[in-house]
């Protein structure tokens, strides 16, 4: 039997929802405010684990319509829980090894996989999945600059999601991030450089 947390037809799906957004978004702008020194600290709290099981949760019901305007909530919800990932692994190597281990490389492959695909034209649609895309893709620059986890973008399905997104949308939106990511990754992969990772080509 299908959890009611998951079903579309819940009446308390948007309530849960809206709690859930507003939560993480108060968390993120916690986080925002908490000093580079200290974030670690906010690491051990398991909020790295927590944000990501939410993030599954409302990826897990954004990709049942992904192009229509009634993903949007959970389209949001995935938004604020990546901005927050992105923050909370800010030059933080302990909370990139968190957010590794707990299988955010996965999630964030399963994410790309969907959004890539999205081709709408519907403004409104189209900008909140540009936005998910520089948030995922700014967090991927932050694990692209700690050295012993590094190795592990070097899968070829991540390299290439790379030179999908670089192309999305709104490309100039991700030159910076990918030029990040590109230059970090170029002493262990110089064919992120052919890829046009490190130029925005």
């Amino acid at each position: 039997e299908q959890s009611p947390v998951l079903s579309l037809e819940d009446p308390l799906r948007d309530k849960a929802r809206q709690i859930s957004t507003f939560t993480v978004r108060n968390i993120n702008s916690i986080i925002c405010q908490t000093a580079c020194n200290k974030k670690h600290a906010v690491g051990r709290m398991r909020l790295i684990e927590t944000i990501l099981d939410i993030s599954r949760l409302s990826f897990s019901m954004f990709q049942q319509s992904p192009h229509e305007s009634e993903s949007l909530d959970f389209c949001a919800l995935l938004l604020e829980s990546w901005s927050t990932l992105w923050n909370i692994t800010d030059e933080q190597a302990s909370n990139c090894d968190k957010f590794v281990e707990n299988g955010g490389l996965e999630l964030y492959h399963e994410t790309y996989l969907v959004c890539s695909q999205v081709r709408t034209d519907e403004q409104t649609v189209a900008f909140s999945i540009t936005t998910l895309i520089r948030n995922m893709l700014g967090l991927m620059g932050n694990i692209a600059e700690v050295p012993h986890i590094r190795p592990q973008l070097l899968q070829d399905d991540i390299i290439y999601s790379f030179y999908v997104l670089r192309n999305y949308d709104r490309p100039y939106e991700n030159v910076w991030d990918l030029i990040e990511i590109g230059t970090a990754l170029q002493v262990s992969c110089p064919t992120s450089a052919q890829m046009g990772l490190t130029t925005g080509q």
